[in-house]
């Protein structure tokens, strides 16, 4: 895409930042891509706008992520639960730019994206542009079709993507990879075994988190010091699962933690809402029986007033007050 589009990936970047009043605009690609690098250098020049710039970045896994990008072009680090706005900061991927370019110039929906269609499972691994919603199977035609031994579809990379239970599952606005792996690719080369506490997953951790802790956090159920260490800060990135000695599937665990912890949120929350309803609910009967017992008071004054009137005209002469009855005046002889 940004070899091939590199004027719209540009057009998009400018508008994105006219959109969001940013003062500058960086696109940042690997530093050995030298035929990316001479296209974008060569639009931003034709666009004639000095706010936009090229920076290349090491290629160093897993750089690309969107924590780790912004620290190495700005030396900011996003707030731990926090975003990249709250330090004034707004990262967006190429594809979302060229997909903005569209709209705005053509008036264009995202509906198609490029799709890298690779692994030691297809015939002929390429790039195509295909529409959102093309099954992965044809896509995989495209590509020659599997060959044999092929044994599981990942979408995503190696280290982040995930299986496919079929591939008949659509393109997606999200699907950037299609993996088909051999079975010598998914054959494990060796059974997991107990953790010995070496530090190495923390070393390669770039959340800077603490794999260890968090993998015995969770498999004894304790989920609130998980979330207090950050185990969703982790970006599942799989690092932490490629040194690991006792080849435990650490990835796979913290993504059961981060389930779990979404699913007792949304309990949580569930919880909460009925106890606010009960206690609204509480709040009107005891309302609807203060109104009934005013209406009932306000009805027997009512009837007492209405009794004492019918007694005094019942009962002829003026009725003395209390202050006006005098003693009986004694009759002289």
């Amino acid at each position: 895409l940004m070899r091939e589009r590199p004027e719209a990936v540009v057009l998009g970047a400018r508008i994105l930042q006219k959109a969001c009043g940013a003062s500058r605009s960086i696109i940042a690609i690997e530093d050995q891509m030298g035929a990316v690098s001479r296209a974008l250098e060569a639009a931003m020049a034709a666009s004639g706008d000095r706010s936009v710039k090229l920076v290349k970045v090491p290629s160093i896994y897993p750089e690309g992520g969107e924590r780790q990008l912004i620290q190495v072009l700005t030396g900011q680090e996003v707030p731990a639960g926090g975003f990249p706005a709250d330090i004034g900061l707004n990262c967006q991927n190429v594809g979302t730019a060229v997909a903005v370019a569209a709209a705005i110039t053509d008036g264009m929906p995202l509906i198609e994206r490029y799709v890298t269609i690779t692994g030691n499972g297809v015939e002929h691994p390429r790039n195509v542009l295909a529409l959102l919603g093309t099954p992965i199977s044809h896509l995989i035609d495209q590509a020659g079709g599997y060959r044999q031994g092929a044994s599981r579809i990942i979408i995503g990379g190696p280290m982040m993507g995930y299986a496919l239970p079929s591939d008949e599952a659509p393109v997606i606005k999200s699907t950037n990879c299609i993996l088909v792996l051999s079975e010598a690719d998914t054959r494990p080369t060796q059974a997991e075994m107990p953790c010995i506490r070496c530090g190495e997953c923390a070393r390669v951790c770039p959340a800077q988190l603490l794999p260890q802790q968090l993998h015995w956090q969770i498999r004894n159920g304790q989920w609130q010091d998980a979330a207090d260490d950050s185990l969703s800060a982790c970006i599942e990135c799989g690092c932490c699962d490629f040194v690991c000695p006792s080849h435990i599937p650490l990835v796979e665990w913290f993504r059961y933690g981060k389930d779990e912890l979404r699913q007792q949120r949304q309990e949580k929350a569930a919880a909460d809402l009925a106890r606010l309803r009960f206690q609204a609910r509480e709040q009107r009967l005891e309302r609807v029986k203060k109104e009934k017992r005013e209406r009932i008071e306000l009805r027997k004054q009512a009837l007492k007033a209405a009794a004492a009137q019918r007694k005094s005209v019942a009962e002829p002469g003026i009725q003395a007050t209390p202050g006006e009855v005098k003693e009986p005046r004694e009759d002289k002889p």
